[in-house]
């Protein structure tokens, strides 16, 4: 059986919560909220960073960054 108590969260899933995604924003809002009440540990990799940052710093949108 697969434990889904700790489930890899990738970059573009972030990006969709943070930019409101006209496509995925309401979709990956629910499920990140389903798993945050399941006490889901939800983990990411450093590179995430690196990629979220791309657009926001291209566009001087920093205060997406800072968000």
């Amino acid at each position: 059986m697969t434990d889904f108590n700790k489930i890899f969260f990738d970059t573009a899933p972030l990006i969709y919560l943070i930019e409101k995604n006209d496509k995925f924003y309401e979709q990956t809002k629910n499920w990140l909220a389903q798993h945050i009440k399941k006490d889901t540990k939800l983990f990411t990799s450093v590179v995430t960073i690196a990629e979220f940052g791309v657009k926001p710093y291209k566009s001087e949108r920093l205060d997406i960054i800072k968000d």
